[in-house]
């Protein structure tokens, strides 16, 4: 058909026919949609089919079913579409109700994806298990076919479709439509919402929320009768509210849905699943600077057990709070929500290991296994598999591939090794570690080029420099790409590849690509925070989808509860969402009073900010200010945050502090801009935002960041915002 050739059917339904196909030129499945050969010639079911394509086309959200593009062939019209791995919401369902977290879990991603689609004026209108489909990265919505298009550029568009279906006309599938549909009425997004109540309903509950015996008495229940009370009282509230007969009684915007189901939020988990902390072993090696080894040979054993199914264990940064610490196991339990702990120590001495590690139960502090190893530094893989085997045996949990190893080592080169946890170690002393860091990725490199990890490190390294506006883009650009491409190539398989392709395209190319990767790695490893927390960025920032944005940063904040970046980011987000008042209880409640951490002040600041309280708010700034190092973009805050002719002297005293020393190292462009717009130098900042265009100034895009629409006030600024913005959106 056309350039596709097709491969097998994957579905079919009264309007459509499903196949799954290949692309050559792009060497990719995907799935092509045709009408079935009985509306073939059919002109309202192929003007049905173009105005799904125009639907989805409309919209780029990862919750929403992408399209390629809308072809004819041999006079076929088709549309060619993203080929999901996965099942449909009813086939999950035919298995039983979910748990309460898994079920909101996918509602949420769900609002996420309605949302964008009532943003820009698309009602589905035949929400239904069917028309949801479940992959391993989250939720995909299917079928616009029946979907209502509101366009202030095109009024007759929401015209013409409603002559085709009203009056009098159901729209819809009888048991999920709302009460105006079943009266032949005009569907809105309100409508979208009680089928998602129907849903959220039989998701929890495992029965339908309106079910009887013929068509017509289900759609008699819809209008008079009411489901049976679910066993939580607040998210049955919430599903009320959803399923309420009258439109304007339930709530009026998907996104006041998803903060009500944001508010639902389930606390720590209580099941029994087991749980295990990996705490860092103790580097008793007479040489201190072996320190990045016993931090390396704890990180490779809770990366395995973080892969083993059935097992929860708290990720890298949470662990490593307690690091030189003397915590009582049970205050590592309570604030890690684990029952288990693994210490241990290491001990090098030329190519001599020694490992001793031991499990405790942290309910009683009672040893549950304790073992030393005394071998040679190159069994260092197979001593890390056998304690991760160990554990995973002692936890009683089944292991899916019993022959596989769960710590695969990814390089023979054992000083290309050392290096890459020497790298590692000085990346989680960033900003300071990240050139240090950078520099043993590169070595690693050096010695195997097919080092995958090492590659991986090698373009994060390159990509956060450029981010944080430490060296201009396009001095590591190429290098950059290079990298996250090779490490895709060594390792398809391999999280931190995808997430280092994803992130390179998010800094170099205005995030073209970038949502494709980051769900890739997400789906990949699902326990894994990084891939989380820069598609958490990438969809507030740049998407400007916040609902979706805060969701990603809030999982990875589940999977690494006090990792102080993840935590003052999502606090920012919070207070730019205008939920100030629950960004400074997260920041109170996980960071401790003191801490030096740029991004928890700065979200204190827009906080208070926000409260009006600008005292706390320049107070919080300054300490960012202090602990950055006079980051520039701590320095914008102070002026955000000030007020009358103290604003503008500020900025003056500021912007001339940065214009001498970015005549001395790299300055971001776009903060220049901030600050000669703040002094009305209009001139200037176009300037400076067109230089940030140029030389591919990632905050060029940040439209959420309050310093960026500043400058979206200026015909002249918004020009080059809206030129990186353009090319983001174009495919």
């Amino acid at each position: 058909m056309g350039r596709y050739e097709i491969l097998s059917p994957l579905g079919k339904g009264g309007m459509g026919e499903v196949y799954r196909a290949r692309d050559p030129r792009l060497e990719r499945d995907v799935a092509i949609k045709v009408l079935p050969e009985s509306f073939a010639h059919d002109a309202d079911a192929r003007a049905r089919l173009e105005r799904e394509a125009k639907a989805v086309a409309a919209l780029s959200h990862p919750n929403i079913l992408a399209i390629h593009e809308l072809g004819e062939a041999d006079d076929i019209v088709f549309a060619v579409t993203e080929c999901l791995e996965g099942e449909t919401l009813r086939e999950l369902l035919n298995r039983g109700s979910l748990s309460r977290e898994r079920a909101l879990e996918l509602a949420r991603q769900m609002a996420n994806g309605l949302g964008a689609a009532h943003d820009k004026g698309i009602v589905h209108r035949d929400l239904k298990p069917e028309n949801v489909f479940v992959t391993s990265a989250g939720v995909k919505i299917l079928d616009f076919g029946l979907a209502k298009m509101v366009t202030a550029d095109d009024p007759d568009e929401d015209a013409a479709t409603e002559a085709r279906t009203s009056p009098g006309t159901v729209m819809g599938t009888v048991g999920y439509m709302s009460p105006e549909q079943v009266r032949g009425q005009a569907a809105d997004s309100r409508s979208d919402i009680f089928s998602f109540g129907a849903m959220l309903y039989e998701m929890l509950s495992g029965a339908r929320a309106f079910e009887a015996e013929s068509p017509v008495e289900t759609m008699n229940a819809i209008l008079k009768e009411n489901p049976g009370e679910l066993s939580h009282p607040a998210i049955s509230r919430v599903v009320k509210r959803c399923l309420e007969k009258d439109a304007g009684e339930r709530f009026q915007s998907v996104r006041e849905l998803a903060s009500a189901l944001e508010a639902d939020a389930p606390e720590a988990s209580t099941d029994e699943t087991p749980s295990v902390a990996v705490l860092p072993f103790e580097n008793l090696s007479s040489d201190p600077d072996n320190e990045y080894f016993s931090d390396g040979i704890t990180e490779d054993i809770l990366g395995a057990l973080a892969q083993v199914a059935g097992l929860r264990v708290p990720a890298r940064s949470s662990c490593f709070a307690f690091k030189g610490q003397s915590a009582e196991l049970v205050e590592v339990g309570k604030k890690l929500n684990v029952t288990k702990v693994l210490e241990g120590s290491v001990r090098k001495a030329g190519n001599r290991l020694r490992i001793s590690a031991q499990l405790v139960n942290i309910d009683n502090g009672y040893q549950e296994w304790s073992e030393r190893y005394d071998r040679d530094l190159t069994d260092v893989f197979a001593i890390q598999d056998e304690i991760a085997r160990t554990l995973a045996e002692k936890l009683e949990v089944t292991l899916v591939s019993p022959e596989a190893p769960l710590v695969k080592p990814m390089t023979k080169n054992q000083d290309a090794y050392q290096l890459y946890l020497k790298g590692r170690f000085h990346w989680h002393q960033r900003p300071q570690g990240l050139r240090q860091a950078l520099s043993c990725f590169r070595q690693a490199t050096e010695l195997d080029s097919d080092f995958a990890l090492a590659q991986a490190g090698l373009a994060d390294g390159y990509s956060v420099l450029a981010t944080y506006g430490n060296v201009p883009p396009l001095e590591v650009e190429s290098d950059a790409k290079a990298a996250a491409e090779r490490a895709v190539q060594l390792a398809p398989d391999l999280s931190e590849a995808h997430s280092a392709w994803g992130l390179s395209r998010f800094v170099f190319e205005w995030g073209k690509g970038a949502d494709a990767a980051f769900q890739r790695a997400i789906e990949l490893d699902e326990n894994a925070p990084i891939p989380r927390y820069w598609y958490g960025v990438y969809l507030f920032l740049v998407v400007e989808d916040k609902t979706a944005g805060l969701h990603q940063l809030r999982r990875g904040l589940e999977l690494d509860p006090m990792e102080v970046h993840l935590i003052g980011l999502l606090g920012m987000f919070l207070a730019f969402s205008g939920r100030p008042s629950e960004a400074l209880e997260l920041v109170g409640e996980r960071i401790e009073p003191g801490a030096e951490t740029f991004f928890a002040h700065r979200a204190n600041a827009y906080a208070y900010d926000a409260l009006g309280r600008h005292d706390d708010a320049i107070a919080s700034a300054a300490c960012a200010v202090a602990s950055s190092g006079r980051h520039p973009w701590s320095l914008v805050d102070i002026v955000l945050f000030s007020v009358g002719a103290e604003r503008t002297e500020r900025a003056r005293e500021l912007y001339a502090e940065l214009q001498d020393r970015s005549a001395k190292r790299y300055v971001s462009p776009m903060v220049l801009g901030l600050f000669a717009a703040e002094l009305d130098k209009w001139d200037e900042a176009a300037a400076h935002c067109e230089q940030a265009y140029r030389s591919k100034d990632i905050v060029l895009i940040w439209t959420a960041w309050p310093g960026v629409r500043r400058l979206l006030e200026n015909p002249r600024c918004k020009e080059w915002i809206e030129r990186a913005n353009n090319e983001h959106d174009s495919k």
